[in-house]
């Protein structure tokens, strides 16, 4: 995996973790989405992702678990095609594959560092916010929800398009779309008896 998409990868995993931090204020954050989404910060989940590119009928699936703990980061493993995972806490991005151990300092990841203190201030409850990065589009009733990110910024905007994000009681797919035309598409699946 290149450099860049280590990179891209670390910051969509940390939005996707911290999309609930994105409201203005709680009371703007719908009560299902809040929900499932500090229900994220505290569990493990498996998950399957598909790749696909605008130009291209290829289709890549991986599969791995995630792991998010309180306060203490994300955990994103990769079981298949091809071992190899990616620690995240508040000062770097821990990368391990077949080509051994990388360190990345959160200060080389446009914007991780932020998003980073936004995800556990909310996790302990606080109001941090993020919409000075994103533009936030929320559907959905009291069973199933969807969020559609929006970036805000050029910097953000060269990197990824749009996540979409939707559940009920929990969180269930992300959809990221990247500027060079690669969509994934990440399915989870809580893992029973971890919280």
């Amino acid at each position: 995996v290149c450099k860049r998409s280590r990179r891209v990868l670390s910051l969509a995993a940390a939005l996707i973790c911290s999309a609930a931090a994105m409201f203005v204020s709680a009371a703007e954050r719908p009560v299902p989405f809040e929900n499932a989404m500090r229900r994220a910060l505290t569990s493990s989940a498996s998950w399957t992702m598909t790749k696909t590119w605008s130009d291209s009928p290829i289709r890549i699936s991986s599969s791995g678990t995630v792991s998010c703990v309180k306060g203490g980061g994300i955990f994103w493993g990769v079981n298949k095609p091809i071992a190899s995972s990616v620690s995240m806490t508040a000062g770097e991005m821990v990368f391990r594959d077949m080509r051994g151990v990388r360190r990345i300092k959160d200060s080389d990841v446009p914007h991780y560092g932020e998003i980073k203190k936004a995800i556990d201030c909310f996790a302990a409850g606080g109001p941090m916010t993020l919409e000075n990065l994103f533009n936030v589009r929320f559907a959905g009733d009291s069973r199933r929800w969807s969020a559609e990110l929006l970036p805000k910024r050029r910097d953000m905007g060269y990197l990824i398009k749009s996540i979409r994000l939707s559940g009920a009681e929990k969180l269930d797919e992300a959809v990221l779309k990247f500027a060079s035309g690669e969509t994934s598409s990440i399915r989870f699946s809580e893992t029973p008896g971890v919280r």
